[in-house]
């Protein structure tokens, strides 16, 4: 673990202005979040001290495109988790492998996700059954089997859905498999990570131009998108230093504004 912060550690600083930094990842204000409690990952982390989260996927999850191993999106979000807790043991466990289908992912989910006992489970998936033409009702059967699967691990599931592409004829094998996976999520009650809307605003916004959003094959991210991903997927686990920031200075506006009442009431009696 310490080998891996270091080299994650050396990477950052390697980057330096061409990664985007946390206030360099916006998110927009509607499609992401806010996001349900995930109740067996909050207990495992609160209460047990540990947290282990197994990312499952393709080639965005391995990290193609990523300048390194500590670069990748599960490695980042690794980090982020551990210097919010400080005390717990994180753990999130890369099992991406490029190119693969639902089908591919569920062929090699006893072995890559149920034997490391996860707490939560993240699938990014859709992209290459997209671009494959795999038809929407085995998608649908797949998504299925595979939520049923992590609910019998007694674990949390959430989806994270395709990135948008620059070539036209690809976006829209891309858009048109959005509403499917929408469609098994709200049905199974699962939480969505819409990285197709985050990363649409990224663009829209000026945080990210195609060139940096995506490396030259148009298709994989890069250091810095997975950066900003890795920061935006950490959103699941609010750090309670700023939660406690932000409790403290309500309670202060609260305390303010009635002695202000106070004073106002004085003057009129």
């Amino acid at each position: 673990m310490l080998s891996r912060l270091v080299a994650l550690s050396a990477a950052t600083l390697l980057l330096g202005a061409t990664a985007a930094r946390a206030g360099d990842c916006p998110a927009p204000t509607t499609g992401w979040g806010p996001f349900p409690s995930l109740a067996e990952s909050r207990t495992a982390l609160l209460e047990e001290g540990a947290l282990t989260v197994v990312a499952i996927g393709s080639s965005s999850t391995e990290g193609v495109g990523a300048s390194g191993p500590s670069a990748t999106y599960p490695a980042q979000l690794e980090q982020l988790l551990e210097q919010r807790f400080p005390k717990a043991r994180i753990e999130v466990l890369n099992e991406g492998v490029g190119g693969e289908t639902v089908a591919d992912n569920l062929a090699r989910f006893a072995e890559d996700v149920a034997a490391h006992g996860p707490d939560l489970v993240i699938w990014q998936v859709g992209t290459n059954d997209a671009l494959r033409g795999v038809p929407a009702e085995t998608i649908r059967a797949g998504l299925m089997d595979g939520i049923g699967r992590v609910r019998a691990l007694k674990a949390d599931l959430v989806l994270l859905d395709p990135q948008p592409l620059p070539a036209v004829r690809r976006d829209a094998s891309i858009a048109a498999i959005l509403p499917v996976l929408k469609e098994v999520a709200v049905a199974a009650q699962v939480p969505v990570l819409s990285r197709y809307t985050l990363m649409r605003h990224w663009l829209t916004s000026g945080a990210f131009t195609e060139a940096t959003l995506l490396g030259a094959d148009g298709l994989h991210m890069t250091d810095a998108s997975y950066h900003c991903l890795a920061e935006r997927i950490a959103d699941l686990f609010p750090d309670p230093r700023q939660q406690a920031a932000t409790m403290a200075a309500a309670g202060g506006n609260s305390a303010a504004a009635g002695a202000s009442k106070e004073v106002r009431d004085a003057r009129r009696r």
